[in-house]
């Protein structure tokens, strides 16, 4: 049941005229966490699989292009991005604990570009799932990201990848093969980034 349809039923209860007030508190409550929970429901990308391919519309900033290697264009996909490794972090825009990740998220993307050895090919994105471009900006204005956002106003990384429990935070090698995935808020940046370099490290 989505939260509209909770409000609703809420609603509907309310003009119950014998209906107790904190009863009916209960049952809303109840629907609403039920519905937040179906938010996080489903499975990871598992390592060892192969995330499909989806469209990714093109970063307006020049610097952006720059940074991910891609020429113009509408659109672009993580197989055209030249790097041996690719951290994606799944969102959505009105998650809380990807609000949570925000900040641990930059911090991430700062540690591989001050890496002298993962700078050099290693590169981060963001992919708001289902999200509005506006809506992308601003999350990348509030939380003050620094690597490149996407939105997804297709619904077609959404679909197309099967996240559904986020933030989800996953590294790709350059044959888009799934190396980790990290479900949740990433709690400790060291340990995180010693993964990368693991993997790194056997290319």
């Amino acid at each position: 049941m989505s939260v509209n349809n909770a409000r609703r039923f809420g609603k509907i209860l309310r003009q119950g005229q014998n209906f107790p007030q904190k009863v009916l508190g209960l049952i809303v409550c109840i629907l609403l966490g039920m519905s937040c929970s179906l938010v996080y429901a489903g499975m990871a990308i598992a390592p060892g699989s192969t995330l499909p391919e989806f469209e990714i519309e093109m970063p307006t900033l020049p610097e952006m292009r720059a940074y991910l290697g891609i020429k113009d264009g509408s659109a672009f996909s993580l197989s055209q991005i030249p790097a041996e490794l690719i951290v994606v972090e799944f969102f959505y825009i009105f998650c809380h604990k990807c609000h949570q990740n925000a900040p641990l998220a930059n911090q991430l993307y700062k540690s591989i570009k001050e890496d002298k050895e993962l700078s050099k090919n290693t590169k981060m994105i963001g992919i708001g799932l289902a999200s509005e471009p506006k809506e992308i900006a601003l999350y990348k204005q509030r939380f003050k990201v620094e690597f490149p956002l996407f939105p997804d106003p297709q619904k077609e990384a959404k679909t197309k990848s099967k996240v559904k429990r986020v933030p989800l935070t996953i590294v790709v090698d350059k044959s888009g093969k799934v190396l980790m995935s990290h479900l949740g808020v990433i709690k400790n940046i060291d340990v995180f980034l010693g993964y990368i370099r693991k993997h790194h490290k056997a290319l």
